[in-house]
C-alpha cells in the first residue's frame, strides 16, 4: 500500500532538500534528480526561478509516498517505484524534481521536492484536488503492478476516504446507518462549510449554521470543532490523519477558500464585461446619432414614414447621418493629447530615461541568455552521469 500525502511547509527550497538528504535517514543510492543533477538541484531549481523572474511566492511542492510497514518492500525497489511515478504523471512534465527514500521508520516512504517553476514553459506548478486524486489513483496503479496492497475507500457522498481497513468499516457502518460517527459527521460539515467559504470568517459562520463552534486563531496550533448539541471535540490535524485528506489542513482549508473566491470573482467579472459592453455600445449609438436624436437602429414604423416623406420636404437630417460637430471635436483633443506626450517624450530627461531603460533591458536579456546556458551545462552534466 502506498499513500500520497501533500506536505505544507514555509521552508526555503534549500532547508527542504538539504532535510529529505540528511545522511541519518537515506543514503547516496537513494537520493536522485529528475531533470537535475541531486548535488546541483538546489542551484539548478534556483537558476530556473532566476530565468523566468519567478523568485517569490511558493518555492516548491512537497510529497510523501508512505508504504506498508506490512509489505514486503526494500529501500532499493520503494525508490524505483517513486521514479515510476514521476514518470507516470505528466503533471511533473518539466519540472526539475529530487527524489529521496527514507528508511529510518518502520515504514519506508519517498519525498519529491518539485520546483515551483517549470523549466520548459516557465508556468508555476499548482494542484487541483481533481489532480491530486489522479496522483493517488496512479500510486494505486502501482501498487497493484508490485504485488503491493491498495488501500479501500467509500463511495459514499461526501467524498471522505480512509487507507486503515478498521477505520473503513467504521465509515462503512456509518453510511449504511448501522453506527454513527461523530468524527465522520464532523468530517462531512467541515467538507460543507469549505465549498461554501471564501474566507476564514465565512467558514467559521457556515460550521456555526451546522451546529459547530470553531476554535480557530493565529496563535493556536490546532483547529478544533465542537459539536454545540453533544460537546464531542474533534481536532482538524485528527481528521486529517484520519481520512489522509490534505484538506483537512490549514493550508489546505485556505487553498480552497482562494479557489472558491477565484470562481466568483472570474464569474463576476464576466457580468461585469458585459455591463460595459453594453455602456460602450450605448455611447457608440449616441455618437452616430443624427440632430433629430434617432439612431442607426429605426424601428420599421419610422423607415416606412421616411419614404413616404421622401415627397415631401426633408427638413430633417436623415438617421443614418454621422455627428460631424461631435467627431471633429474628438479628433481635436487626441490631437492636443498626443501633442503634449509627444511634448514631454522629446524633453532631454525623458530621452535620458528611455537611454537607460533600453541599457536595462539588454542587461536583463543577458542575463538570461547566461542563466540558459547554465541550465542546459546543468542538464547535459546530468543527462552524462545517468548513462
Amino acid at each position: 500500500m502506498a499513500i500520497i500525502k501533500a506536505v505544507n511547509s514555509k521552508s526555503s527550497i534549500g532547508t527542504a532538500i538539504n532535510y529529505v538528504s540528511k545522511k541519518e535517514k537515506t543514503e547516496e543510492k537513494l537520493i536522485s534528480g529528475i531533470d537535475c543533477n541531486p548535488i546541483t538541484a538546489i542551484d539548478e531549481m534556483k537558476a530556473t526561478k532566476e530565468l523566468y523572474d519567478k523568485k517569490d511566492g511558493r518555492q516548491y511542492s512537497h510529497f510523501i509516498q508512505s508504504f506498508n510497514p506490512k509489505d514486503t518492500l526494500s529501500p532499493e525497489k520503494a525508490h524505483k517505484i517513486g521514479k515510476e511515478f514521476i514518470r507516470n504523471n505528466d503533471k511533473f512534465k518539466g519540472h526539475e524534481i529530487l527524489l529521496t527514500t527514507h528508511k529510518d521508520k518502520k515504514h519506508i516512504h519517498n519525498h519529491f521536492i518539485i520546483n515551483s517553476v517549470n523549466y520548459e514553459t516557465g508556468r508555476k506548478f499548482h494542484t487541483t484536488k481533481y489532480e491530486y486524486q489522479a496522483m493517488k489513483d496512479k500510486s494505486n496503479e502501482l501498487s497493484k503492478d508490485h504485488g503491493l496492497t491498495v488501500p479501500e475507500k467509500t463511495k459514499e457522498k461526501g467524498k471522505i476516504t480512509s487507507f486503515n481497513q478498521n477505520k473503513y468499516r467504521v465509515m462503512e457502518r456509518h453510511f449504511k446507518g448501522t453506527a454513527r460517527s461523530y468524527v465522520i459527521d464532523t468530517a462531512l460539515a467541515v467538507k460543507k462549510a469549505q465549498g461554501k467559504s471564501t474566507s476564514r470568517e465565512d467558514f467559521i459562520k457556515e460550521m456555526k449554521d451546522q451546529g459547530y463552534s470553531t476554535n480557530w486563531t493565529d496563535t493556536r496550533k490546532h483547529v478544533t470543532f465542537i459539536n454545540n448539541e453533544t460537546g464531542k471535540r474533534v481536532r482538524l490535524a485528527n481528521l486529517e490523519k484520519t481520512f489522509n485528506d490534505s484538506n483537512f489542513t490549514k493550508g489546505g482549508l485556505t487553498d480552497e477558500f482562494e479557489q472558491t473566491l477565484g470562481r466568483r470573482e472570474r464569474s463576476r467579472g464576466t457580468k461585469s464585461i458585459d455591463s460595459r459592453n453594453k455602456g460602450v455600445k450605448r455611447a457608440y449609438e449616441e455618437l452616430h446619432q443624427g440632430t433629430d436624436g434617432q439612431g442607426l437602429n429605426q424601428p420599421p414604423s419610422s423607415l416606412k414614414r421616411d419614404s413616404g416623406d421622401r415627397r415631401g420636404k426633408q427638413k430633417g437630417t436623415r438617421a443614418n447621418d454621422f455627428d460631424i460637430g461631435r467627431a471633429k471635436e474628438h479628433i481635436r483633443k487626441s490631437a492636443s493629447e498626443n501633442a503634449r506626450s509627444l511634448g514631454e517624450l522629446s524633453k532631454p530627461d525623458a530621452r535620458t530615461r528611455k537611454i537607460e531603460q533600453e541599457k536595462a533591458r539588454e542587461l536583463e536579456r543577458a542575463n538570461r541568455r547566461e542563466l540558459e546556458r547554465r541550465i542546459e551545462r546543468n542538464k547535459s552534466r546530468n543527462r552524462e552521469n545517468t548513462r
